[in-house]
């Protein structure tokens, strides 16, 4: 059988209770236009501090201190709390 010369399945698929089915497209034809396409989104002020505050590239330098830094820091975390809960049990 010619691999071009195949039909396209309808593909049926269920989530949840809702049903339905598809049909793929074909690659050798070009899509159709569904419409006027919709208009660019603005950015929130929100979101752009979010961008450019919160998702920034560390500047401590190479990569290799930060990896570092964060596999020491549980165990440093851990050791502080065995510390304090040594300390309070002392006073108590």
């Amino acid at each position: 059988m010619d691999p071009n010369s195949r039909v396209p399945r309808e593909i049926t698929y269920r989530i949840g209770w809702k049903r339905g089915r598809m049909i793929p497209h074909d690659p050798l034809e070009p899509l159709e236009s569904g419409g006027p396409s919709e208009p660019p989104k603005t950015i929130s002020p929100w979101e752009r501090i979010n961008r450019s505050a919160v998702w920034k590239t560390v500047p401590l330098g190479e990569g290799r201190f930060v990896l570092m830094a964060a596999a020491v820091l549980p165990a440093l975390l851990f050791a502080m709390f065995l510390w304090m809960v040594y300390e309070l049990a002392r006073w108590a």
